[in-house]
């Protein structure tokens, strides 16, 4: 089944960063954690070649190849932030990462989880605070669960009506 994709000529080692167009930073505090660029990238330009095990079952860092393989790489793109308007997207196919927006020195990397992703391992409620952000992430083929109902719900109630005099 894998014969022919290009994941079946990864190596089970996942890449060890030492890139200077990247700081990775993985503490305690996931607010902190992410990829941010070291340097400034280009709109359509290549980011970065992504590298990792491939597994079979999903975990907080893996991405999704293909129905049941997913790409598992807990120290570069699995450390990409979510954003509903993200400056990255990931290409699965290819295996590299390319700026959608011109990215800053310092920018978090961020890419749309649901871009690659048909179930997350983990729904949760996104903060990326764009005019795009859906307010609850799953994945493209999954439906919103019951924590996430219950969070949009409580979420519009106390939204600010706008519009209204």
């Amino acid at each position: 089944m894998l014969a022919n994709h290009p994941s079946s000529a990864f190596t089970t080692t996942p890449l060890r960063l030492g890139s200077p167009e990247y700081v990775v930073r993985n503490s305690g505090d996931s607010r902190e954690n992410g990829v941010f660029a070291a340097r400034a990238f280009d709109r359509s330009s290549l980011v970065a070649k992504i590298f990792g095990s491939i597994v079979h079952e999903r975990s907080l860092h893996t991405l999704q190849i293909g129905d049941g393989i997913h790409l598992y790489d807990p120290e570069f793109t699995g450390l990409f932030l979510h954003s509903c308007a993200p400056n990255v997207r990931v290409d699965m196919q290819r295996f590299e990462v390319h700026a959608v927006l011109d990215i800053e020195s310092g920018e978090p990397l961020c890419m749309d989880y649901s871009s690659t992703e048909d179930v997350l391992h983990r729904q949760f409620p996104c903060l990326c605070g764009s005019r795009a952000c859906r307010g609850w992430i799953t994945g493209y083929r999954e439906p919103i669960n019951q924590e996430g109902v219950r969070y949009l719900q409580s979420r519009m109630a106390k939204a600010p009506l706008r519009g209204v005099v």
